[in-house]
Parts: C-alpha cells; sequence; structure tokens
C-alpha cells in the first residue's frame, strides 16, 4: 500500500482572518492573487458561492486543476478534495486561518496518496514549495487589501 504524503505550510499575516476569509471565498479572483492563470467556480456550493460542494476550476499552464469544497466555516476554515489534474488520490486539503490579536497564522495542510508507485514522493516535492507560495501570496493579499486608506 503507498504511504500517505503529507504537507503542512504556516504563514504569517499582518492582516485580519476576515481579510485572508474574503479572498479565498472569491474564487474568480485566486487568478488575481495566485499562481493560476485562470479560476472560476465551476459549481455553486452552500452558502453560495463558494461553501460545501463548490468545485473550483484553476488552470496553470495546461493543467487544469479541479477541487470540491468541503468544509466552509467563515474566517477560520476551508477544506477542499482534488477531482482531477494531479495524479494524486485522496487529496484533501485544508486552509485554517487563527486570529492572534490583529494579525492571523494561515495553516495550508494536504494529504494525499500517489496513483502509481512511487508517485506520491515525487508530487510532494513538486507540491510543497507551490503551496508555500500559495499561502505567502495569499497573506500578502490580504495584507494588501486590508491596509487603511490615507485620507
Amino acid at each position: 500500500m503507498a504511504a500517505t504524503q503529507r504537507i503542512e505550510v504556516v504563514e504569517e499575516c499582518g492582516a485580519p482572518a476576515a481579510s485572508i476569509w474574503a479572498l479565498l471565498e472569491d474564487t474568480d479572483n485566486w487568478s488575481v492573487w495566485g499562481p493560476w492563470r485562470e479560476s472560476e467556480l465551476e459549481r455553486e456550493g452552500s452558502p453560495p458561492p463558494s461553501g460545501v460542494g463548490a468545485i473550483r476550476r484553476l488552470r496553470v499552464g495546461r493543467r487544469v486543476l479541479r477541487e470540491e469544497t468541503t468544509v466552509f466555516e467563515p474566517d477560520r476554515e476551508m477544506a477542499y478534495r482534488i477531482l482531477s489534474g494531479i495524479p494524486v488520490r485522496n487529496y484533501e486539503g485544508r486552509v485554517r486561518l487563527d486570529q492572534v490579536g490583529s494579525t492571523a497564522t494561515i495553516t495550508w495542510s494536504s494529504s494525499f496518496v500517489g496513483s502509481f508507485p512511487g508517485v506520491g514522493p515525487l508530487v510532494r516535492r513538486s507540491l510543497e514549495p507551490k503551496v508555500a507560495e500559495i499561502a505567502r501570496r495569499l497573506a500578502r493579499a490580504a495584507e494588501v487589501t486590508s491596509e487603511p486608506v490615507d485620507e
């Protein structure tokens, strides 16, 4: 049996969890702050638009990743499973937001099994820096959008 691969990235953010959450629940704009060339909702979830059951389509180059929201707790946690786009099975991802004073911590984690023998560790080594980059971009975008406007 193939071993379960795990990734966990922690990113500190100088913005409140609500600012991070606003970016997370707006799938159509993930391509603005993330590495994806295109991002869109294929199907709305509950609550609309990005809640449980929502399916996101994310394009990087020619690769299209499809993921479905499985947990949706505003300002706290979003979990998802990968439906297609990478050679893995049982992919479960989770973005947890922990508020600490006026700032927040983003913990982005995932677990999965490779679709073929030996593939799991290769996918993990490829994904880990990408997940770190995504968490970093999310934090920086939240900091920019939550900065007070000087008058």
